[in-house]
C-alpha cells in the first residue's frame, strides 16, 4: 500500500512537470493586450470610488467595504486577463468605457468632472515628497502603481499556472517564444530599477554602498535557500530549464541586489550600460554558450544551474536600464520640477528610449545568431523585448496620471506596496501549500477559479492588515 502511494505520488509528481513545460508562448500582440488590463486598472478603481463618494462616504469610513471594491475592480479584471485571456478586449472596453462615461455622467448630474486632463497645465509636479530621517524622496504614483499591479499579476500566474483554467500558451515557452509568464519575472526587475537605492541616494558613498548591497541580498539570499531546502525536502515539482536543479528567483534577486549598488552612472549612462551588458552577454551566448545551457549534461554544480547563474547577467541587464528610468526622474532638480510639467517631459524621454529598444530588437530578431526571444537563454532580444514591453506600458501608465485621473488613495496598492517582498513570500508559500493540498490539474473550470480567487483574497487581506496595523516586515 505505502509503494502504491509512493507510486502515485511520483507519477503526479512527472505529469505536473509535464503539465508546466514544453510550450512555445503566443505571441507579442497577445501579451500587450493582456498586459493593457493592468494597465487600466487603477484608474477604473479610482474613477468608481470618487464617482461613488458624490453619493455616499461609506467606502471612506468602512475599511472592509473599500476592500471589497478595490478588489474587484483592481484584482478582478487581473484574474480575469489570464483566466480568460480570449476576452481581454471585451475587459478593457469595460474598463475604458466605465471610466469615460461615470466622468460623463459625473459632469451631468453633479457639474462636476472626475478628470482635469493635466496635460495641459503648465506646470505638474506628479511627485509625492516623501521624508526619510535626514533625506527627502521622490515618490511618483504612476511608477508605484505599475510595480504594484505587475507585483499582483506576477503573485496570481505562480499559482494560476499550475490549473487547467490558466492557457497553455500563458506558460513559459521551454526553448524560444513569448508569454505572458516569460515576462512576469523580467518587468518585477526592470520596475525594481526605478527604486535602487543608488538611483534615490545617488550620493551615498562607496563603503555604504556595499554595506547596504550585503545587507539588501543577504535576506533575499537566505530565503532562495530556506526555499530550495522545503522544495527538495517535500519533493515539489520543479521546472528546472527555468532556473537549474538549485537556483531560484530569490537567488537571482540576491546576486542582482548585491552587483547593482557598485554601479553608480549618470541616466543616460545605466541606459547605455544595461544595452552594452546585454550585447556583450550575447556575444558569448552566439559564440557557442546558447548551445551549453540547452545541451550541456548538468554533472556539477554550475552546468546543474546554468540557467540561473548564467541568466542573472540578463536580469541585470534588465534591471540596469530600470535604472535609468528612476533615474532620469530623480536627476531633474526641486527648482525646475515645479516649473514644466513632468508628464510631458517624462514622455518625451520613454519615447526615445523605447525607439531605441525597438530598433535594438529588430535587429536582434532578424539576426540568425540570435533570433527569436528566449527567456531560457536571456538573450539580448528577450531583454530588449522585457524592456521595450515596460515602456509601451509605462507610456500608458503616464498618461493615465498625466490626464489628472481621481486623486483617490488606493489602500489595496499601498498595502502591497508597504510590504512587498513578503506578500511575493507568502504568495510563493501559499502557491506550495495550495499544490500539497490539491491536485490542481484535474481540477474543473469552477473549481480552479473558486481556489485561484480565494488564494488572491487571502493575500490580499494579509497585505492590508499588515498595511492597516503599519507593520513593515524588513530585516535590512
Amino acid at each position: 500500500m505505502a509503494n502504491n502511494t509512493l507510486d502515485e505520488a511520483a507519477l503526479y509528481k512527472l505529469a505536473k512537470e509535464q503539465f508546466v513545460t514544453g510550450h512555445s508562448g503566443s505571441g507579442f500582440s497577445h501579451v500587450i493586450y493582456l498586459t493593457m488590463i493592468y494597465a487600466f486598472t487603477n484608474v477604473f478603481s479610482r474613477t468608481i470610488l470618487s464617482f461613488l463618494a458624490n453619493f455616499t462616504s461609506f467606502f471612506d469610513r468602512n475599511k472592509v467595504a473599500k476592500f471589497i471594491l478595490e478588489f474587484t475592480t483592481i484584482v478582478a479584471p487581473i484574474i480575469a486577463s489570464q483566466t480568460i485571456p480570449d476576452h481581454a478586449p471585451l475587459i478593457i472596453a469595460i474598463q475604458v468605457l466605465t471610466i469615460l462615461h461615470l466622468d460623463i455622467f459625473s459632469k451631468l448630474i453633479f457639474g462636476k468632472a472626475l478628470y482635469y486632463y493635466g496635460f495641459g497645465c503648465p506646470t505638474k509636479t506628479g511627485a509625492v515628497i516623501v521624508a526619510k530621517g535626514d533625506k527627502v524622496e521622490r515618490h511618483y504614483r504612476f511608477l508605484t502603481d505599475q510595480r504594484v499591479l505587475t507585483h499582483l499579476a506576477t503573485c496570481l500566474a505562480i499559482l494560476a499556472v499550475d490549473f487547467p483554467i490558466f492557457p497553455r500558451n500563458l506558460c513559459k515557452a521551454e526553448e524560444r517564444g513569448v508569454s505572458l509568464m516569460d515576462l512576469g519575472v523580467g518587468l518585477t526587475l526592470f520596475t525594481s530599477g526605478y527604486v535602487a537605492r543608488q538611483v534615490r541616494n545617488a550620493n551615498q558613498g562607496l563603503i555604504k554602498r556595499i554595506i547596504r548591497s550585503m545587507s539588501g541580498a543577504s535576506p533575499i539570499l537566505i530565503i532562495g535557500v530556506v526555499r530550495l531546502i522545503l522544495v527538495k525536502a517535500v519533493n515539489y515539482q520543479e521546472h528546472v530549464s527555468e532556473y537549474g536543479v538549485h537556483w531560484n528567483f530569490f537567488i537571482t534577486l540576491s546576486v542582482v541586489s548585491f552587483v547593482a549598488p557598485f554601479i553608480r552612472l549618470s541616466p543616460n549612462g545605466y541606459f547605455i550600460a544595461g544595452i552594452g551588458l546585454a550585447l556583450v552577454y550575447q556575444a558569448f551566448l552566439s559564440l557557442g554558450l546558447d548551445n551549453y545551457i540547452l545541451y550541456a549534461p548538468r554533472d556539477n554544480f554550475f552546468s546543474a544551474n546554468r540557467e540561473g547563474i548564467l541568466g542573472t547577467v540578463g536580469y541585470l541587464a534588465i534591471y540596469i536600464i530600470g535604472m535609468s528610468v528612476g533615474a532620469f526622474l530623480q536627476s531633474i532638480p526641486d527648482a525646475k520640477l515645479k516649473e514644466i510639467n513632468i508628464y510631458k517631459v517624462f514622455l518625451r524621454h520613454i519615447v526615445w528610449k523605447l525607439l531605441v529598444i525597438l530598433a535594438l530588437l529588430l535587429i536582434c530578431i532578424n539576426i540568425p545568431a540570435i533570433g527569436e526571444v528566449s527567456k531560457r537563454m536571456m538573450n539580448a532580444s528577450y531583454v530588449f523585448w522585457v524592456c521595450l514591453h515596460d515602456l509601451l506600458l509605462l507610456i500608458v501608465w503616464t498618461t493615465n496620471e498625466g490626464a489628472d485621473i481621481p486623486n483617490r488613495k488606493l489602500d489595496l496598492l499601498e498595502a502591497v506596496n508597504f510590504n512587498q517582498l513578503i506578500v511575493f513570500l507568502v504568495a510563493n508559500n501559499l502557491t506550495g501549500a495550495i499544490n500539497l493540498t490539491f491536485k490542481t490539474i484535474y481540477m474543473s473550470d469552477i473549481e480552479s477559479l473558486i481556489i485561484i480567487t480565494g488564494y488572491m483574497f487571502l493575500l490580499s487581506a494579509f497585505a492590508l492588515i499588515l498595511y492597516y496595523r503599519r507593520w513593515r516586515i524588513k530585516f535590512w
